[in-house]
């Protein structure tokens, strides 16, 4: 007995693509073709098996290849960037819960900006696969007013995922040991404070004779000996 075909109804969403009807097949494979329409407007037939994983269109694709040419051999799809799933999440927050964002921040580019230069990150470093270290999300300064530059800060990103990444798992050594300060007890206040650079460095003390505090303690290459 033939398996049922699956049935993909009008209006499924996959990515940035939303289904309008199937159309005929287009090869002697008889593969499955739907007609979707991109976020952006633009119409186009999408083999069944690449939906899902095809994300947009040529002309999306395309939009923020000046961004691209700057860095050499980086991934093409922008929307792996944190960065752009920060901006995503800002523009949701203001969907469902009726959160204003400036004008200015209606394209990506300018959003891009104002992230590179509050984070402190390079382009290559958010257009480059996501690294542990660079995941911020926005935050509001005044609750009671929309999502604008003046009102906007970064945070580091600090969830249950962290427990996974050596950066954690450095700090909860040096909690155990009773080598932190009172301050630094809180996983999040470390990494505001020091970043992750655990893989070639370790985080040494002026002082010996006192625990790490922010005033006290700074990342040193590993190479170099020295108690910490």
């Amino acid at each position: 007995m033939a398996p049922k075909p699956r049935e993909i109804p009008p209006g499924s969403v996959f990515n940035n693509y939303t289904v309008i009807r199937e159309v005929h097949a287009r090869s002697t494979h008889r593969h499955r073709y739907f007609l979707c329409r991109c976020s952006c407007g633009v119409e186009r037939e999408v083999r069944m098996d690449h939906l899902g994983v095809t994300n947009k269109c040529i002309e999306c694709s395309k939009k923020y290849d000046h961004l691209y040419k700057q860095v050499p051999g980086c991934s093409r799809d922008i929307q792996d960037s944190h960065a752009w799933e920060c901006w995503n999440n800002m523009r949701l927050k203001s969907k469902d819960r009726g959160i204003p964002v400036c004008s200015e921040w209606e394209e990506f580019e300018p959003f891009l900006n104002f992230y590179l230069a509050s984070t402190g990150l390079s382009l290559t470093d958010v257009l480059r696969p996501r690294f542990e270290w660079s995941y911020f999300h926005a935050e509001r300064i005044n609750k009671q007013i929309g999502w604008s530059p003046d009102n906007t800060v970064f945070v580091r990103f600090v969830t249950e995922r962290a427990r996974h990444i050596p950066t954690y798992q450095y700090w909860w050594k040096l909690k155990h040991q009773g080598l932190l300060c009172d301050d630094l007890l809180s996983y999040k206040t470390f990494v505001n404070a020091f970043g992750t650079k655990v893989a070639d460095y370790l985080l040494v003390r002026s002082d010996i004779d006192k625990p790490h505090s922010i005033e006290n303690s700074y990342w040193r290459k590993r190479n170099v000996r020295r108690k910490h």
